[in-house]
C-alpha cells in the first residue's frame, strides 16, 4: 500500500508492504494515518512558513524570555545544538534572517536578529521543556526538522505493528525492516537524469542540492552540486548534508561520530 500527501514543502511517501504478518488492511491503513499525524504535528511545530507554530513564537522572543515547548522540538532543538558545536558551526539554524534577506523564507518574523549574531548555541534549556535566550534569535528548522518528522513516521508505523516500510519526504528517506530500497538520486548535471546509488535497508538517507543552503557566518552557497547522507537515522542524515556542502570533506570526522558515509555529486 502507498499514499502520497503534499507535507513538509514537498511530498511525502509512505509505502508499506501489505502481505505484513496479522495485519489487515484496515489495521494498515490506520498505521500510515498515524504517520502523516506525526508529520503533520511536527510541522505545525516546527514549521517557519506557519506564523503560528512554535518556532515563529520562539522567533519573536526577546532575550531573557521563556517559553514551554514540546518534547519533540526540545528533541530537535538539542540535536541540531550539539551538532552545531561538533561541526564548529557549520550546521547552524540561526541562518532564518539570511533565507528571508534571500526571499526563500516568507518575512512574518517581528524578530529582527541581525544575521551574524542569530544562533541555535543562543538557546538555554532550563528543564521540563522550557527555554530561555541569551540573544534574539531567528531559527529555521528546515534542515533538520524534515529528517525528525520522517524518523517519527517510521516510529508511528512501528508502534502500530508495521514490520517493514519506506517513509520518503522528497530527499529524506528512511526504510525500516527486513526489505532493501532502491536509491535513486537525481543528477545535479542533468535535471531529468536518474542515478541509482544502490539500495538501503534499515537505514536513512538526506540529500541536499546547493541552493536550499547557506554558510551561518559568510552567507554563502557552496558548489554546486548534490550532497547525500546515509546514517542509521534521518534527522542526523538531514542535518549532516548541511555539513557536507558546506565543509566539501567527505571525510569531516563528525561523520564517524554518527556512524554515517557521505556521498557528493558535483555538478
Amino acid at each position: 500500500m502507498m499514499r502520497c500527501k503534499p507535507m513538509l514543502g514537498t511530498y511525502v511517501e509512505i509505502q508499506v508492504d501489505e502481505t505484513q504478518l496479522g495485519l489487515t488492511s484496515r489495521k494498515i491503513t490506520h498505521a500510515i494515518d498515524e504517520a502523516f499525524a506525526s508529520i503533520a504535528l511536527v510541522q505545525s511545530l516546527m514549521g517557519f512558513h506557519d506564523p503560528y507554530s512554535e518556532l515563529s513564537i520562539m522567533n519573536q522572543l526577546e532575550p531573557e524570555q521563556s517559553l514551554e515547548i514540546h518534547p519533540w522540538t526540545e528533541k530537535v532543538l538539542k540535536t541540531a545544538q550539539l551538532i552545531c558545536q561538533e561541526s564548529h558551526g557549520l550546521f547552524d539554524c540561526g541562518v532564518g534572517r539570511q533565507l528571508v534577506n534571500q526571499k526563500l523564507l516568507p518575512l512574518h518574523q517581528i524578530n529582527h536578529a541581525p544575521s551574524n549574531q542569530s544562533s541555535i548555541l543562543s538557546i538555554q534549556f532550563l528543564g521540563n521543556q522550557v527555554i530561555r535566550l541569551n540573544r534574539p534569535i531567528c531559527l529555521d528548522l528546515g534542515g533538520i526538522a524534515k529528517g525528525f518528522a520522517v524518523d517519527e513516521a517510521v516510529r508511528a508505523l512501528k508502534l502500530c505493528g508495521i514490520q517493514n516500510g519506506v517513509v520518503n519526504a522528497g530527499g529524506d528517506l528512511r526504510v525500516f525492516g527486513k526489505q532493501s530500497h532502491t536509491v535513486l538520486l537525481r543528477s545535479p548535471r542533468q535535471v531529468n537524469e536518474l542515478i541509482q546509488i544502490g539500495s538501503l535497508q534499515e537505514g536513512a538517507i538526506a540529500t541536499s542540492s546547493n541552493h536550499t543552503i547557506l554558510h551561518p557566518r559568510q552567507g554563502t552557497t557552496p558548489l554546486q552540486g548534490s550532497y547525500s547522507i546515509i546514517a542509521k537515522e534521518c534527522i542526523y542524515a538531514d542535518a549532516l548534508t548541511k555539513v557536507l556542502a558546506l565543509s566539501q570533506d567527505v571525510h569531516h570526522p563528525i561523520f564517524q561520530n554518527y556512524g554515517a558515509e557521505s556521498l557528493w555529486l558535483p555538478a
